[in-house]
């Protein structure tokens, strides 16, 4: 932060990024928040992968309900002048990049809390992203919605929406 202070903004990135690293696996949040630091500082440098530095901050911290990190990430972009647009929609019937990881892995059979394990998030969000999928898909459950996805039309009946996790 004292190279941020200082007015060096391409060295508090390197040093921001690093800081992002050594959180990585331990505390999700406090690795999101220097994320979001690193890419604040890209954008106050005017280095050209600050916008798509902020986007991935904005999806990332969307899939695991970090808001004010969503908040903080969104100023940002605006402050670049870049529009959100088509960062969110990425796939089939608007599907975020998270959703479409999570119904993948709903496809292959994972239940939520295996799902959450994988990706470092709670069960509770795998839930919440399965249903916006769900739904975005018009499918009548998940595991519908996951072999729409993957291209088949035959998904085994689930009773409707019901959580995987036991």
């Amino acid at each position: 932060m004292l190279a941020l202070s200082a007015g060096d903004h391409e060295g508090a990135v390197e040093l921001l990024d690093r800081a992002a690293e050594a959180w990585h696996g331990h505390d999700r949040r406090s690795e999101a928040r220097a994320r979001w630091a690193a890419a604040e500082a890209a954008r106050r440098a005017s280095l050209p992968d600050a916008a798509a530095r902020l986007r991935v901050v904005e999806e990332q911290a969307a899939a695991t309900g970090f808001l004010a990190i969503v908040l903080r990430a969104r100023r940002s972009q605006r402050a670049t002048g870049a529009g959100r647009g088509s960062t969110r929609a990425t796939g089939a019937a608007g599907l975020t990049a998270r959703e479409t990881e999570v119904l993948r892995r709903v496809g292959a059979g994972l239940t939520s809390r295996q799902i959450a394990a994988e990706l470092h998030v709670s069960p509770t969000t795998i839930d919440t992203l399965a249903r916006s999928a769900t739904r975005k898909l018009g499918a009548a459950n998940r595991r519908a919605a996951a072999g729409m996805l993957a291209g088949t039309t035959s998904a085994a009946p689930q009773s409707p929406d019901r959580p995987l996790s036991p």
